[in-house]
């Protein structure tokens, strides 16, 4: 079952929208990243949890990162007109997966 063009422009607002949240999650999170000044006046356990949630926050801006990689992908892949076939066994994704996890590349059997 090929996705309907109803289905597709569905997909495609929610990836628009998911890259636009994300960019400005990104945008936002600077903050949280900034490095621990060693002289900071403040005890070494407190110290030690500012660096935990620092490092984090980097993880968090890394995954962010790497997801907006995979909706603009997305996107292309959409433009290509190869949006929804399985990379692995070359067989369509089904619609539920789609709308689930718009950047899957792969189907259920395979992913």
């Amino acid at each position: 079952m090929t996705l309907s063009t109803d289905q597709m422009i569905e997909l495609e607002i929610r990836v628009q929208d998911e890259i636009t949240r994300l960019k400005n999650d990104i945008e936002s999170s600077g903050e949280d990243r900034k490095a621990i000044a060693p002289d900071r006046a403040i005890g070494r356990i407190s110290r030690l949890d500012s660096m935990l949630d620092q490092q984090m926050a980097m993880n968090s801006h890394q995954r962010r990162q790497e997801r907006l990689a995979l909706l603009e992908n997305t996107i292309r892949k959409m433009d290509y007109g190869t949006y929804g076939t399985c990379e692995r066994c070359g067989r369509e994704i089904a619609f539920e997966r789609l709308k689930e996890i718009p950047e899957t590349r792969h189907c259920r059997s395979c992913g």
